[in-house]
């Protein structure tokens, strides 16, 4: 992660919400819901790994609806960069096993 000084957070954050492709508000609406959203996954997580009967699969199909439904079609050529990167990487694990 890079250092953000004041010089830069500006000219930095516009970039991003460019190239995101979103208005600020719809960048700012967004990126809180999935925020909050991971925040319940990772709790109901934690409470399943306690007591194995509640919350059974809600954090694992609750990230891959995050991740099909936003992230793996999202505008964005970085991101899209890195899924294909990380599908090849996950393809070659398991033609290891």
């Amino acid at each position: 992660m890079k250092i953000l000084t004041p010089a830069n957070l500006v000219s930095d954050s516009i970039d991003h919400i460019k190239t995101s492709r979103m208005g600020y508000f719809h960048h700012l609406l967004h990126a809180t819901k999935f925020g909050l959203l991971m925040i319940y996954l990772g709790l109901t997580s934690l409470v399943h790994a306690l007591v194995p009967a509640w919350f059974e699969g809600d954090a694992p199909l609750g990230i891959a609806n995050i991740f099909y439904r936003t992230v793996y079609h999202h505008p964005n050529p970085m991101f899209q960069k890195h899924i294909r990167a990380e599908k090849l990487a996950a393809e070659q694990r398991s033609q290891e096993t």
